[in-house]
């Protein structure tokens, strides 16, 4: 394993930036000895960011206090435009502990991160992220193809917030909760996502279901389709807030 530390004097001062058509591998020994480590070591964050046509490996790492509420692409572990059907360009987050950060992963306009390509974000650990854990939005036309699985999500802002996310994108697995607004939120034109086996509870923000386990925002409603959830246990194993 290796350590990386952020030494920033200023709010983003410096961050770990892997440009178009560059390849970043970061993997710790194993899922119990997390011994490759991203964290800055100041109180001023620095970040990560995954460009356009950029492959970026993360397996058995911890990443932490990072992300700041300035750039979303300096917001934590930001990737931006990658679609991994396209040779050369990947994106995998697995098994990793993500904590203490401004957000933890936000995907914006990358699509075929799942299964058929090796990719995805599978059986991570976030916690004590300020906003959303899991943040997945496009401006146009949809986010396709990207699988989320096996997560736990615990004791933050919120859990995940899909924008414009379309078919085959599976969340399958993922236990949510204790979070202080919503565990589930989507808004704008949501097509076709699947929700299975997901145990989601004590969320605080009310929604569709008691203790805002999911939320739907004024502006999603009118133009969601197809959300389908399988097998999934909302408001269990805990008590919901506010009561």
């Amino acid at each position: 394993g290796a350590n990386l530390q952020l030494n920033c004097a200023s709010v983003g001062q410096f961050g770990l930036i892997n440009q178009s058509n560059g390849t970043i591998t970061v993997t710790g020994a194993s899922s119990t000895n997390r011994n490759a480590t991203i964290a800055s070591s100041t109180a001023y964050r620095g970040y990560i960011q995954c460009q356009s046509a950029s492959s970026s490996y993360f397996r058995n790492a911890e990443l932490y206090n990072l992300g700041d509420s300035g750039l979303a692409s300096r917001s934590g572990l930001a990737v931006e435009t990658v679609n991994g059907a396209n040779s050369g360009e990947a994106f995998l987050l697995e098994n990793c502990l993500i904590h203490d950060s401004y957000q933890g992963v936000r995907l914006t306009s990358s699509s075929n991160l799942n299964g058929t390509y090796g990719q995805g974000i599978t059986t991570n650990t976030f916690y004590n992220i300020t906003n959303q854990c899991i943040y997945a939005y496009t401006a146009a036309p949809f986010i396709n193809n990207i699988l989320f699985s096996g997560n736990t999500l615990r004791d933050s802002g919120s859990g995940i917030m899909l924008g414009r996310v379309g078919s085959g994108v599976s969340f399958t697995n993922n236990t949510i909760y204790n979070m202080g607004n919503y565990g589930i939120g989507l808004f704008q034109s949501i097509d076709n996502p699947t929700f299975s086996n997901q145990t989601v509870y004590n969320c605080g923000r009310p929604g569709i279901t008691t203790g805002g386990a999911v939320y739907f925002t004024d502006e999603s409603s009118a133009t969601t389709t197809g959300v389908t959830f399988i097998g999934c246990s909302f408001g269990a194993s805990g008590a919901n807030y506010p009561a």
